[in-house]
């Protein structure tokens, strides 16, 4: 595609300097044209194909970085906030933080590129939400972390026919509560979009945003500490788009049509 525009506009050198910029503004014109189809016609659901050394060296290389940034965003917040305060308040969000991240990341990269669909990643992401909210349960009924409560979740609990399923008599979290608050977090958020490759940005504001938006609402209908779970999420959100890998969108063309030529 290059070479026939620079062939056409080979001549432009011997004309004045208005029509050098007028032939500039146009190829700046058809790169962000460019651009636009690639961002647009190549998403995390456009089919690919990544070996498995390829998959595990990106992984890798996420999960470390990933607990490196779940870590400064705990300090940060403890520095900077009152929301984490006491360290067996920042053992939990950090290991929470970092844990979640790495979740997402890995059932994210497990189906990049290939052809499920919507439901089929929910339900991976969903199950991967359920088995942190677990170890997440278990890790906060060692470390006895006090939460503000809050009766949004009275309920969600007769649902379960146990008023005490969701929450503790010191409306305190139970361990079927983080099972179901990151099992729904992680089933109604497309957190594919969050960490695959071909994302349409390395990094989106309104997604982090978003995401502690369906948070809040999720807290408040099952009784979960509104607070906690708004930054939990904002904190999942970010570092996991900060850290997973991006491929810029228009190597994202070279990639595909070279993966056909081979085919």
């Amino acid at each position: 595609v290059q070479e026939p525009v620079r062939q056409r506009y080979a001549h432009v050198k011997h004309q004045n300097p208005a029509a050098q910029t007028a032939a500039q503004r146009w190829e700046q014109r058809r790169q962000r044209r460019v651009h636009r189809r690639a961002t647009v016609g190549y998403s995390p659901m456009t089919p690919r194909k990544l070996s498995l050394r390829q998959r595990m060296q990106e992984l890798s290389g996420s999960l470390t970085t990933a607990a490196f940034c779940g870590a400064v965003i705990t300090a940060g917040l403890v520095a900077l906030t009152g929301t984490v305060q006491g360290w067996p308040e920042i053992v939990l969000f950090g290991s929470t933080t970092i844990l979640a991240s790495w979740i997402v990341l890995a059932t994210s990269k497990v189906t990049e590129g290939s052809y499920r669909g919507t439901l089929y990643r929910r339900g991976v992401t969903m199950l991967g939400g359920g088995l942190i909210g677990a170890m997440i349960g278990m890790i906060d009924q060692s470390l006895l972390v006090q939460f503000t409560p809050h009766d949004g979740g009275a309920r969600t609990a007769m649902l379960f026919g146990n008023p005490d399923a969701i929450l503790s008599i010191s409306h305190q979290p139970t361990i079927l509560g983080y099972v179901i608050f990151f099992g729904g977090l992680f089933a109604w958020r497309r957190w594919w979009w969050h960490a695959d490759a071909f994302r349409p940005k390395q990094f989106r504001l309104t997604s982090v945003l978003l995401t502690a938006f369906l948070a809040w609402m999720w807290s408040m209908f099952i009784g979960f500490p509104i607070v906690w779970g708004v930054t939990w999420a904002a904190a999942i959100s970010s570092v996991v788009q900060l850290t997973a890998a991006w491929i810029a969108p228009m190597e994202r063309i070279q990639l595909i049509e070279g993966q056909r030529h081979v085919a």
